[in-house]
């Protein structure tokens, strides 16, 4: 089945709104598309999306270490 006709039956069951979004994305997406060179960047070094990566796992292992750290934590029984 083309994409054409799945498309049209999107729009029919969707609404107003949704309608014009599906319209929009799919008109950009292929405007925007362009094709590869084929000759890659050089990479000069981590790319931002490599350093976000890197500080949000370091902040999971300090959340992860300090609930451990207070779950396993002496303390006095209540009395």
């Amino acid at each position: 089945m083309s994409r054409a006709p799945r498309l049209i039956a999107a729009l029919r069951r969707a609404g107003a709104l949704t309608q014009v979004a599906i319209v929009a994305t799919a008109s950009t997406t292929r405007a925007l598309a362009t094709p590869h060179s084929g000759v890659a960047a050089p990479r000069t070094g981590p790319a931002l999306s490599d350093i976000a990566l890197f500080v949000l796992a370091a902040f999971g292992v300090f959340l992860v270490r300090r609930a451990l750290r207070k779950r396993f934590t002496k303390r006095p029984p209540k009395d």
